[in-house]
């Protein structure tokens, strides 16, 4: 099986669900929310010209998020390692990152990856990823070095 220009759009369009999550918990919270404007390449290689410079950002921190498949919970992560993100996309990001939050399937808790304080723990692993058909390397941490939010919809008066 490999990707197809539907499937990316399709998780491309999706993936916008996620962050709308984050940056609602954000503003609740207090920060200064913004969502850069996205747009999608129309071919693969134009896919570098259309690189984003962040899902959110909140209070100027820079923030990735990563909605998976996987239901979880709070503060019980499903896997050994979190996947962070690829490690090529991390190396070449600029500004890079100051957080990602790992949003669990019904967008109700995330783990969160703290940049500044995690990145001398990250470890680089090699993954496959059977719906692209390719393999790839990808930094992940162990899950003690995670944080943890509730990602609660309702405003802070």
């Amino acid at each position: 099986l490999t990707m197809t220009s539907f499937d990316f759009e399709s998780r491309f369009r999706a993936s916008r669900k996620a962050e709308m999550a984050v940056a609602l918990y954000l503003l609740n919270r207090g920060h200064t929310v913004t969502l850069p404007k996205r747009q999608m390449a129309k071919t693969f290689a134009e896919r570098k010209d259309y690189a984003d410079k962040g899902d959110v950002y909140a209070s100027g921190r820079r923030i990735e998020v990563k909605h998976i498949k996987h239901d979880f919970d709070y503060q019980t992560w499903p896997f050994p390692t979190a996947a962070i993100c690829t490690e090529k996309s991390f190396d070449a990001a600029d500004p890079r990152p100051d957080y990602y939050y790992i949003v669990n399937a019904p967008m109700t808790v995330a783990a969160l990856v703290d940049v500044k304080t995690t990145f001398p723990d990250w470890k680089v692993h090699r993954i496959t990823d059977k719906l692209r058909g390719y393999d790839y390397e990808v930094y992940a941490v162990e899950p003690e070095y995670l944080g943890w939010r509730h990602l609660d919809w309702d405003e802070k008066l």
